[in-house]
């Protein structure tokens, strides 16, 4: 990932305008960018990239967004905390995708639970050791060369569609039911009722 891409993925993670220092707070810890001798990102870098890319990032009195073109919403958002929309990156789709898949960019969930934005935006679950899985899944994995089992977007918030419909299965996400559904599993009787998605 380049640097330009990396600072555009640390926008549309936390959601919200940041200073430099912020960005670089972010990249440093998530290992998102590295400087070639090791060190940690500064600043500067980010001041400089940021400058040099105008049609992707916006600067005012210090603090970087995204360039209009990625649609930021501000809906519930004070001044610089602006809402990254789901479809703010899906004109570059290799960005979307190396982000997506990179293994770096991936948590286990019970210690990045408490770090999920109650915002739209993307996701991607996959499986950190397929060999624990049938032999089914797994041979599919190993063909397609890489451990992502299913990418989703949630359309209003990523606490709720993710996290709590997908992970914790509370409600009907589409990944818990088709899982279930591959597995041979229905849901309970009567737990439709009522439902759009029956």
């Amino acid at each position: 990932m380049t640097l330009h891409e990396a600072i555009q993925h640390a926008l549309l993670q936390t959601g919200k305008s940041l200073k430099a220092s912020e960005i670089a707070e972010v990249l440093n810890a998530n290992n998102w960018y590295a400087n070639k001798d090791g060190s940690k990102l500064k600043n500067n870098q980010i001041v400089a990239r940021v400058k040099n890319y105008p049609q992707l990032f916006t600067t005012t009195k210090s603090i970087i967004s995204l360039n209009s073109n990625t649609r930021i919403s501000s809906r519930n958002a004070g001044p610089n905390q602006n809402r990254v929309s789901v479809d703010s990156i899906g004109s570059d789709s290799n960005l979307l995708m190396k982000v997506l898949v990179n293994e770096k960019n991936f948590k286990p969930i019970l210690s990045s639970e408490n770090d999920i934005p109650d915002a739209p935006g993307l996701y991607c679950i996959r499986v950190k050791n397929p060999k624990a899985l049938d032999a089914v899944f797994s041979n599919v994995l190993t063909e397609r060369n890489h451990t992502v089992m299913y990418i989703g977007s949630a359309l209003k918030s990523l606490q709720e569609e993710f996290l709590n419909q997908e992970l914790r299965a509370q409600g009907h996400g589409s990944f818990f039911r088709s899982l279930g559904a591959v597995l041979g599993y229905s849901p309970e009787a009567g737990s439709l009722v009522g439902e759009e998605n029956q």
